[in-house]
């Protein structure tokens, strides 16, 4: 259940014109997942997939969405223990309804749903559509080492009793989206890109210290670095 009210009415902020929404949110969605390994996948699929309504209170409110993430991560074996792995995450969410509010929009440029090159902008809309994509070439295969034999953290209770995983990759990056309005047609968007390159640092306790280079693929054409410390997907 959602109610939602603005202290100052103007068309578009709530669909009820009194300047309150209320309504009742239901949906379903199943998941599927096959990754080795949650925070940096090197095998593995990774599937999303929801549909939703809200409604039911106020006629004036009657939207729904659908949402659908894929992530697939393909090894492309080079020698019997060494492979790179070619990843994918395709990202979309589609509106339904005559009439979507401006509180269920949906962004490229907010959170981790961004195209590498173009961290500075933001782009609005009813329905979004991205694929990120990398290539991840292992320059140190990932690997445990004990936690005892580390001079820093030998002495710590409990982590001293841990493995702790490192690594360290290479990848190149492309990555395009877009977002539109429901009266807008998906093929005649511009889709916005960039591609590049970047050192994944396979840290301890989850971490990814990440550091991209990568370049907006449009006039001009400008390179953006980028530091995380997590993996893009």
């Amino acid at each position: 259940y959602n109610y939602l009210r603005v202290s100052v009415y103007r068309p578009g902020r709530t669909l009820s014109t009194d300047g309150s929404d209320s309504y009742l949110t239901l949906g379903t969605g199943v998941s599927y997942d096959t990754r080795d390994l949650y925070e940096y996948a090197t095998k593995g699929v990774y599937f999303r997939t929801s549909i939703s309504h809200s409604g039911f209170i106020d006629k004036e409110i009657d939207f729904g969405r659908f949402s659908l993430e894929n992530q697939s991560f393909i090894p492309l074996y080079l020698k019997n223990d060494y492979y790179i792995t070619v990843a994918t995450k395709l990202n979309t969410s589609f509106s339904i309804g005559a009439v979507i509010p401006v509180y269920d929009h949906q962004f490229l440029g907010y959170g981790s749903n961004y195209v590498r090159g173009w961290t500075k902008y933001t782009f609005e809309g009813d329905d979004v559509l991205a694929v990120y994509n990398e290539i991840r070439i292992p320059i140190i295969k990932p690997r445990y080492i004990k936690a005892v034999e580390l001079p820093v953290v030998k002495s710590i209770p409990i982590i001293k009793n841990l493995d702790i995983r490192h690594g360290l990759y290479f990848t190149l990056i492309y990555d395009i989206g877009a977002v539109w309005y429901k009266d807008q047609d998906i093929f005649r968007q511009k889709f916005i890109s960039g591609a590049g390159m970047g050192i994944n640092i396979i840290a301890p306790f989850g971490y990814v210290l990440r550091a991209d280079w990568v370049f907006r693929l449009a006039k001009p054409v400008v390179g953006q670095i980028g530091f995380s410390l997590n993996a893009k997907f």
